[in-house]
């Protein structure tokens, strides 16, 4: 575990309200049975005795070993890149002696279990977990939770119904920006949550970073997030609060360029942000439905929230697949095509298109495909009241449910080898056949032009005339 801390209010913090609430039994004394763990915190120079010497790390040192390490050589007014650092510090340590790492930051207070849970889930096989926090504001809270603290006790244990009652009643704002109907939606749509009346609230995350994970298996990309699927059982996101709960303390104004334009959650805008934080995983991180609750689930009102839940991200997740087509559209010279795409995608029509949670083969036809198809044709595809023929001819160049893993980068290919009548089926249910003469290859009579491309999820076929 890694954590990387300095001056007064954020060493306050650490000792006064991670650390105790870390102490609680089902945290840190409960994870200690279960793996063998070291808790390594940079610190610069001057902070190093405080912390080393302080009561509340002697009392942890009897669960876990603890290591105060110098933060050097880089520059503390940039907190953001020296926690950068100080964690890159602790991934390499962790590569090399074989073990997972954890990131910690130092103003989190946790719910008594939390810890409990993240050993049982490495118990079961799990090499990489998500969890994600609720955001407090930071004064509000400090007072409410330092004043739970029992004089002379190390410990501070608070349930998860407890902590989310406690973070409720310190909203931040710009937690309160990311319910789904908010007037003032955050630009960095990296959450969205919908409210249970009474009871809690489901929360959707697009996109996330490991919390424990195995660097040794996987590599992330620029933005700290996963470059490759999971295998099955490889990872979990923890989505009840009861199981682990933690509050991210914020000053008022934090981010607050975020949400100051009135503005409501847009999927087409979604679904662009999702592309810019794009990962193999972000599916999957989106599919769970995460519950943060301070009162007990009432499962049928929580059910029918995550099914409103759920279209909505279907929506938004459409419109994101045919925001990358559209671009590989115009990359290729694909241009009627693109302008096709994008028309449906600001029409609404794109989410109606796509089928499944898997990927599609997708045969672009050329800009001369069109032209074959006469004028008439293409000007009619154009018009704002013909969006049941723009869906028609996606749905004719779309197979969907394909899977890359079982079919190569190249499944027209793959299937000539290994089927005796290989065909596509188009989600409109036609079916082409797919053959080869000479050095061509044909989807019921229109020539593939070039090699497949891989995209996401997709194979891209560039092709020389409509299919419809």
């Amino acid at each position: 575990m890694v954590t990387a801390v300095w001056g007064d209010w954020h060493i306050k913090m650490l000792l006064e309200m991670n650390l105790p609430t870390l102490l609680a039994p089902g945290n840190m004394p409960s994870l200690s049975r279960l793996v063998d763990t070291t808790y390594r915190i940079f610190t610069r120079e001057e902070d190093r005795e405080r912390l080393d010497t302080a009561p509340v790390i002697q009392e942890l040192r009897k669960y876990i070993k603890v290591e105060v390490d110098l933060l050097t050589g880089v520059d503390l007014k940039n907190p953001i890149a020296a926690h950068h650092t100080a964690w890159t510090r602790g991934i390499d340590i962790a590569r090399v002696t074989g073990s997972l790492i954890l990131l910690l930051p130092p103003d989190v207070a946790w719910s008594s279990s939390s810890f409990k849970t993240v050993g049982e889930k490495l118990a079961e096989g799990y090499r990489a977990i998500f969890m994600t926090y609720m955001r407090a504001e930071d004064r509000t809270f400090e007072n409410n939770i330092l004043a739970m603290r029992t004089p002379g006790e190390h410990s501070l244990e608070i349930s998860g119904n407890d902590l989310v009652t406690l973070c409720v009643r310190s909203f931040h704002p710009l937690m309160a920006a990311y319910l789904r109907d908010s007037d003032y939606f955050p630009i960095h749509p990296e959450m969205m949550f919908w409210p249970v009346e009474g009871e809690g609230m489901v929360l959707r995350v697009l996109a996330r970073e490991m919390f424990l994970f195995d660097p040794s298996r996987f590599a992330v990309n620029e933005v700290a997030l996963p470059t490759s699927k999971f295998a099955p059982g490889e990872a979990c996101f923890i989505s009840d609060s009861d199981e682990l709960f933690a509050v991210s303390l914020a000053p008022l104004g934090t981010d607050i360029n975020w949400h100051l334009m009135r503005h409501k959650a847009d999927p087409i805008e979604i679904g662009g942000w999702w592309l810019a934080y794009d990962s193999p995983v972000n599916d999957f991180i989106v599919s769970h439905k995460v519950r943060w609750h301070f009162a007990p689930v009432t499962e049928e009102k929580w059910r029918a929230v995550e099914t409103a839940s759920d279209v909505f991200i279907r929506r938004v997740a459409s419109t994101r697949e045919a925001n990358r087509i559209w671009l590989r559209a115009r990359q290729l010279g694909c241009g009627i095509a693109a302008k096709l795409i994008a028309l449906s995608i600001y029409g609404g029509q794109a989410p109606h298109v796509a089928k499944g949670r898997d990927g599609n083969i997708v045969l672009l036809p050329t800009d001369e495909a069109f032209a074959a198809a006469g004028t008439e044709r293409e000007e009619s595809l154009f018009d704002g009241a013909s969006t049941k023929a723009r869906m028609q001819l996606f749905r004719s160049h779309l197979e969907a449910n394909y899977d890359p893993e079982a079919e190569s980068d190249d499944p027209l290919a793959f299937r000539l080898q290994k089927r005796d009548a290989p065909a596509l089926k188009s989600i409109s249910g036609q079916v082409y056949p797919v053959t080869r003469t000479g050095d061509a290859l044909y989807v019921g009579d229109a020539m593939v032009c070039g090699d497949p491309m891989r995209l996401g999820p997709h194979t891209i076929y560039v092709i020389d005339k409509l299919l419809d």
